[in-house]
């Protein structure tokens, strides 16, 4: 298995764990989001300080693509179904 991975960087001021952790909890949760979802992927999430700036890695391990019987034939991944209620 292989993994995909992404490297963004700026030269802005800057952003620390704790930043980030004060953001989420006033609602922000842009980046705690992507994270989060990078994790349950079983991949990686790396936010870096610079001078200056900030960098943010994310790695994904790469799966062989899904089978028709996962997909239903057209591409799309059925995670799980839902009836609606009446």
């Amino acid at each position: 298995m292989g993994w995909a991975s992404l490297r963004v960087a700026d030269d802005g001021v800057g952003i620390s764990e704790a930043t980030m952790v004060q953001k989420a909890q006033e609602g922000h949760i842009g980046l705690a989001s992507i994270r989060a979802k990078a994790l349950a992927s079983g991949g990686q999430f790396d936010v870096r300080s610079t001078s200056p700036g900030t960098e943010i890695t994310i790695s994904i391990p790469l799966r062989p693509p899904a089978s028709n019987a996962e997909t239903g034939g057209n591409g799309i991944i059925l995670v799980g179904t839902s009836q609606p209620t009446v």
